[in-house]
């Protein structure tokens, strides 16, 4: 970390607007080429500028020198991790009141297939399958998805659960998904 940025993170931290001032004029860069990783239709440019200077003041309030983190590298992931839950929210693009012509509503072309019995008999096969395959995963690769999967657990917040890097519990996602593809194929 430069000297000057982290001189201005400690004065901005006791709460010097100038110095806030001065560290949102030095990440602006970094603002501008982290939105363009967002589509242009998904939010406007200056509300994800304003969400930028938000994460970056409260960055600095978050901020521990003692982790021998450099603030550069500390806002840029926080900012990273940001835009990418924002491209991970799904939107809704239509309300199934609405129609593609006037009076007709989307809610009213879909049709009522009523109780299937074949269809739950199937769906309750599967999902005893998938149980069966769960209990041959490690208990690591098993935790990280249920909780990502079921429970709809953040990366960051399971992996600081099991005491792992991200990458780490990314790994373990990956592979337990690996192996439930593999035993849910053989099945």
């Amino acid at each position: 970390m430069t000297l000057e940025i982290q001189i201005h993170v400690e004065k901005a931290k006791i709460g010097d607007i100038t110095a806030k001032e001065y560290l949102i004029q030095k990440f602006k860069p970094l603002f501008y080429k982290m939105m363009l990783f967002m589509p242009s239709n998904r939010r406007d440019r200056e509300e994800l500028f304003q969400d930028s200077v938000l994460i970056l003041l409260e960055a600095v309030e978050a901020y521990d020198p003692a982790k021998n983190v450099p603030f550069e590298a500390y806002i840029r992931d926080r900012l990273k991790f940001f835009y990418y839950n924002q491209l991970k929210k799904k939107d809704a693009d239509c309300s199934l009141d609405t129609g593609w012509e006037e009076g007709n509503a989307f809610i009213d072309a879909l049709m009522d297939e009523g109780n299937n019995i074949e269809e739950d008999i199937a769906e309750k096969e599967e999902y005893r399958v998938l149980q069966h395959a769960l209990l041959n995963l490690t208990q690591k690769q098993r935790k990280v998805i249920e909780d990502f999967y079921i429970k709809r657990k953040q990366l960051g917040m399971i992996a600081k659960e099991m005491g792992c890097s991200y990458s780490v519990a990314v790994k373990h996602k990956d592979k337990g998904l690996h192996h439930l593809k593999k035993i849910m194929k053989v099945s």
